[in-house]
């Protein structure tokens, strides 16, 4: 427990350290503490007194691992981005497309630590556990705001995906879209930070939109970057923010949508009508 406590105390000092020099340009991302209190509300909360009773992981439902990936190039339109010559991305898995847009990559190893984010969210949209967890440390945590507990070791943070992923399949309002914007990458010796900007739309019955701060912590052990922490902070946005297009692609009518902290990846929410507001509860996609 103690080799834990050390890891994840290293891990939160070498955000420190690195937050305070983050570029505040326009069109990229500050390095941010992940100690920051902002409010997330994570769903499936698990004690860290629990993490090592947590049953052994059901198999991932087969007809999302089964859902040809389609994928292409997003060209970068960023100055900066451009520079690195680190290509975003867009892939379309089981019916969710998930984007990469204006990476930087502040090294060569940089840019493998973001392949890395590439494979665990390409295996997250398809329900493959068994593949995310390959890329996690045995020591991996998250914060789960609404319980203010840190849910510790890989065992732990998977089951709590998996009843994430387990709402968007049975959810009236499906994840149809996440996006990643500006993740700027910086590695110092084993520790890597990525940070970002990330969106998420729900389609179906209640369209919603989410937006949310997200820094992950990767450590590498043989070569090989595998994530130990990660933390994010989700809250409701208008859908129709500056397009007229609601997240399921039709015309907005005016409405509003400014609900409470939300977080996760299912949405039981009602669709806002003209001048009202939407108090929507979803859980955290990350």
């Amino acid at each position: 427990m103690a080799s834990k406590t050390l890891k994840i105390t290293l891990a939160l000092s070498f955000v420190v350290s690195l937050s305070s020099a983050s570029v505040l340009a326009e069109g990229s991302v500050a390095v941010r503490d992940i100690t920051e209190n902002r409010g997330i509300a994570n769903s499936t909360p698990v004690a860290p007194s629990a993490a090592a009773e947590v049953h052994e992981l059901q198999q991932p439902a087969t007809e999302l691992k089964d859902q040809p990936i389609v994928e292409k190039v997003l060209p970068n339109t960023d100055t900066k981005a451009k520079e690195t010559g680190y290509q975003g991305w867009e892939v379309d898995a089981a019916g969710v497309k998930i984007s990469c847009v204006n990476p930087h990559a502040a090294c060569a190893e940089s840019e493998k630590v973001l392949d890395t984010l590439k494979v665990l969210f390409r295996a997250y949209s398809r329900g493959d556990l068994e593949t995310a967890g390959q890329y996690m440390d045995d020591d991996c945590t998250t914060f789960d705001e609404a319980s203010k507990s840190l849910i510790v070791g890989r065992k732990a943070v998977l089951e709590d995906m998996k009843h994430k992923i387990h709402g968007w399949e049975v959810s009236d309002s499906p994840l149809v879209a996440y996006t990643m914007e500006h993740p700027y990458c910086r590695v110092d010796g084993d520790m890597a930070v990525v940070s970002f900007v990330a969106f998420k739309e729900f389609g179906g019955k209640h369209p919603q939109k989410f937006k949310s701060h997200c820094t992950d912590i990767f450590k590498r052990e043989n070569g090989k970057w595998k994530k130990l922490h990660y933390r994010s902070n989700w809250k409701e946005i208008a859908l129709a923010a500056s397009t007229g297009k609601t997240a399921a692609g039709t015309t907005s009518t005016g409405t509003t949508s400014t609900g409470t902290t939300s977080t996760g990846m299912t949405s039981a929410g009602a669709t806002s009508a003209p001048n009202t507001t939407s108090t929507t509860k979803a859980t955290t996609p990350k």
